[in-house]
C-alpha cells in the first residue's frame, strides 16, 4: 500500500490531478488503490495493489485503469466486476485515469457499489473516463450510489444504464451527473435518481434503447430522475425489433422538476424509417414524480414537396388530421435558390412580406389555410437550382418552417425527382450491400485514394472488391486498417481520373443486414494533402450513364456483353434504351459504345513520403512508404 500525502484542494477532482502532477507539501492523506489485473472480480483482495478491496475506512479510493510511474502499481488497461452487496464504502472511483488508460467496471445483479464523502479521502465522485477511457455499466439487479458523477474525457467514455438480462432494477443514486460521451439508457427497468440536477454536455449522446411498445404515460422506457436537467448534444434511438414507432406513441426520458435546454439534434438513424411528414420530436409534459415528463413522441408535419424538375413548389399535410396553417417562410438562406417571378402567393387575407430569392414569407393576421389530411396548397414553379462552379458546391438549401397556431414549427422538405449530387459519390444499395464510386459532378476528378468508416460497423470486408484486389484503375492501390468500421485506398502511382457519371463499383462493401445506414465516405484529389468529405445516397443504383454499361463500372467492355448475354429476354438489367427489356437494341447500344467510358489513368510523381502520410493519416491508413496488407 503506498500513501500520497495530498491537499484536498477543489475535492477529488483535484486529488486527481494532484497525483497526476505529483504535488508535494499536501496536508490530508489518502491512499490510491490501484486495479492490477487485465479482468477480475472486484471482490478478490490480490486484484488489487494494496492487497485488500478499496476502503474508505482506510482512507481509499480506487482506480481502474490507470498507473503511475511512482509507484509502478495498477494496469494501463483493466476490467472488474461488482457482483456482491457486502462491500466496504470507497472515497472516489476513476475509470481510465491517464491518456491512454482504459478502465472498464460492471456492477452485475446481485452486486452494489457505494461512494462516500469523509474528511480524509476523496469526495464522493465517480469518474468515467478522467484522461483515458471510461466505461461504467449497472445492470438489472445492480445498484451504485455517490455524490458527483461524471462521464467526460475520451470519446469512447460511456455509462450503460440496465440490461437486456436480469431482474429488477438498475440503481443509481447521486447528487449531480455530468454525463458527457455516450449515456445509454435500455428499457424500462432503471431507476436512476440525481438529487439535484444532471447535465447533458454538447459532447454527449444520449442513447434511449427502447425495448418495449409505447404505453399510456410513456413508462415503458425508463426515466431519469432530477431536480432539474439540462438538455444538449444528440439523442440516439434504438428500438427493438418488432417495434413500429407510431403518431401518438411516447416514451420518458427525463422526469424532472425544471428543463434547461433542447437536444441538438435526434439521430433516428437506427430506428425504422417514418411516413413522409413524421418526426421524432421531444416534449415536456406535466406529469411523473417531479412535475415534468421530458418524453419522446412522433409528430406530424407539414411537407414542402420540391420537384427538381420543374422547380414546382407545394405545401401539403400527408397525416390524417387537419392543419391551421396561419403563417411559413421557405428560405434559400445561401444559395439564393428561389425565383420569384414563378412564386404564386396565397391569396385572401394573406400577406406577403420581405421576400427574395433567399427567403418567401407569408402571414395570414386574421386567419388560417386549413389544410385538411391529404391536402395541399401550390406556391408555383419557385424553386430554382443554382449553378455550381466548382467541384463540393452545395446545389439544394431550402429550409421551410410554419406556424400552426401561433407555434412555429419546423417542416419537412420533400425533394422529387433525382438529385445532382455535385460531389464524388459513394452509392449503396441497402437491399443488396453493393457499393460504387461515382463522379456524380460536371467537374472532371483526379482521384488518389478514399476511405469509407462506419461508426456502428456496417462494413462487409469479406464482400468489399477493393481496386487493389481488382488491379482496377492502373493498379497500384494499397489497402489499409481494413475493418467492419474502416476500409481505405491510397493510389501511390498517379491517379485516376473520372469524368463525369464515371464509375469505380468496389463490390458489396455495404453490410445490408446491419440496418444502420451511417456510412461516411472521404476522398483525396491529386495534389492535394487534405482529405474531402464526399457524398453518401442510398437507393437502387441506377441504370448506368454510359448507354451499354450494362455492369455500371463506367466502362463499355466485354464485361457488359456478358452481362447482356446473362439478361437476354429474362430482366432489364441489361435494358440502355429504356423499354423495360434487355433485347438485340440494346446489344446494338452496346456495340456502337464499346470501348467508351474508360476511366483513365494519369501519369503523376509518386507521392512524397509527408504527403502519403498525410494521405494516410486522414485515411486512417497503417503503413506509409510500404505495402499495406493485401488480401489473397
Amino acid at each position: 500500500m503506498k500513501l500520497f500525502t495530498l491537499a484536498k484542494q477543489g475535492g477529488f477532482a483535484a486529488m486527481i490531478c494532484a497525483l497526476l502532477a505529483s504535488a508535494a507539501n499536501a496536508q490530508v492523506a489518502g491512499v490510491v488503490n490501484y486495479w492490477q489485473q487485465p479482468t477480475g472480480n472486484w471482490s478478490t483482495p490480490a486484484n488489487w495493489s494494496a492487497g485488500s478491496v478499496p476502503d474508505a475506512n482506510l482512507n481509499e479510493f480506487a482506480v481502474i485503469g490507470g498507473t503511475l510511474a511512482t509507484p509502478a502499481a495498477g494496469v494501463a488497461t483493466g476490467s472488474a466486476v461488482v457482483n456482491s452487496n457486502s462491500l466496504p464504502s470507497i472515497g472516489g472511483l476513476v475509470l481510465g485515469l491517464a491518456v491512454n488508460n482504459s478502465g472498464t467496471l460492471q456492477i452485475a445483479s446481485g452486486g452494489a457499489l457505494d461512494v462516500i464523502d469523509n474528511p480524509f479521502e476523496g469526495d464522493g465522485s465517480i469518474t468515467v473516463g478522467s484522461a483515458g477511457i471510461g466505461a461504467l455499466s449497472v445492470d438489472r439487479g445492480g445498484s451504485l450510489s455517490g455524490l458527483r458523477f461524471a462521464v467526460s474525457s475520451a470519446t469512447a467514455s460511456s455509462l450503460t444504464l440496465g440490461s437486456l438480462a436480469g431482474a429488477g432494477n438498475a440503481t443509481v443514486n447521486v447528487q449531480t451527473a455530468t454525463l458527457g460521451r455516450t449515456t445509454r439508457v435500455i428499457g424500462p427497468n432503471v431507476n436512476f435518481t440525481a438529487a439535484d440536477s444532471i447535465g447533458l454536455q454538447s459532447n454527449s449522446t444520449f442513447i434511449a434503447q427502447i425495448t418495449g411498445a409505447a404505453v399510456a404515460g410513456g413508462t415503458s422506457h425508463s426515466a431519469l430522475k432530477a431536480n432539474t436537467v439540462g438538455m444538449n448534444g444528440t439523442l440516439a434511438l434504438e428500438f427493438a425489433a418488432g417495434i413500429t414507432p407510431t403518431i401518438g406513441n411516447v416514451w420518458n426520458l427525463f422526469d424532472v422538476n425544471n428543463v434547461a435546454g433542447e437536444f441538438a439534434a435526434i439521430d433516428a438513424s437506427k430506428a425504422k424509417d417514418l411516413p413522409l411528414g413524421q418526426i421524432f420530436a421531444t416534449r415536456t409534459q406535466a406529469g411523473g414524480t417531479n412535475g415534468k415528463l421530458v418524453q419522446l413522441g412522433i409528430e406530424q408535419r407539414l411537407v414542402l414537396n420540391v420537384n427538381r424538375g420543374t422547380g414546382a413548389v407545394s405545401i401539403s399535410n400527408p397525416g390524417a388530421s387537419a392543419i391551421a396553417l396561419d403563417g411559413f417562410s421557405v428560405s434559400s438562406t445561401t444559395l439564393g435558390a428561389l425565383n420569384l417571378a414563378n412564386f404564386t402567393p396565397v391569396g385572401g387575407t394573406w400577406q406577403t412580406a420581405n421576400s427574395s430569392a433567399n427567403r418567401i414569407s407569408q402571414l395570414n393576421p386574421s386567419g388560417t389555410l386549413n389544410l385538411a389530411g391529404g391536402g395541399s396548397q401550390a406556391l408555383g414553379n419557385v424553386f430554382q437550382a443554382p449553378t455550381p462552379v466548382a467541384l463540393g458546391d452545395a446545389t439544394e438549401d431550402l429550409a421551410f418552417t410554419y406556424t400552426d397556431g401561433g407555434v412555429t414549427r419546423t417542416g419537412v422538405i420533400n425533394y422529387i425527382g433525382s438529385q445532382k449530387v455535385n460531389n464524388l459519390t459513394l452509392l449503396v444499395d441497402p437491399a443488396t450491400g453493393q457499393t460504387q464510386i461515382r463522379n456524380t459532378s460536371n467537374f472532371p476528378i483526379s482521384l488518389d485514394g478514399y476511405t469509407v468508416a462506419s461508426t456502428f460497423g456496417a462494413l462487409d470486408t469479406a464482400q468489399w472488391s477493393s481496386l487493389d484486389d481488382q488491379n482496377a484503375a492502373g493498379g497500384d492501390w494499397q489497402e489499409a486498417n481494413v475493418n467492419v468500421n474502416r476500409i481505405s485506398e491510397l493510389k501511390f502511382g498517379g491517379s485516376v481520373n473520372l469524368s463525369t457519371n464515371q464509375s469505380l463499383p468496389i463490390g458489396s462493401a455495404y453490410n445490408e443486414t446491419s440496418g444502420k445506414k451511417d456510412l461516411t465516405f472521404q476522398f483525396l484529389l491529386s495534389g492535394e494533402a487534405t482529405a474531402r468529405t464526399g457524398a453518401v445516397v442510398y437507393g437502387t443504383i441506377t441504370a448506368p450513364s454510359v448507354p451499354g454499361d450494362f455492369d455500371g463500372n463506367g466502362l463499355v467492355n466485354a464485361a457488359d456483353l456478358t452481362k447482356w448475354k446473362s439478361d437476354y429476354g429474362v430482366n432489364a438489367n441489361s435494358d440502355a434504351n429504356g423499354d423495360g427489356k434487355s433485347d438485340g437494341a440494346d446489344f446494338l447500344i452496346w456495340q456502337r459504345n464499346f470501348g467508351a467510358g474508360a476511366a483513365t489513368v494519369a501519369s503523376a510523381a509518386v507521392p512524397e513520403p509527408s504527403t502519403a502520410a498525410l494521405l494516410l493519416c486522414c485515411l486512417v491508413a497503417a503503413k506509409c512508404g510500404t505495402a499495406a496488407r493485401r488480401r489473397g
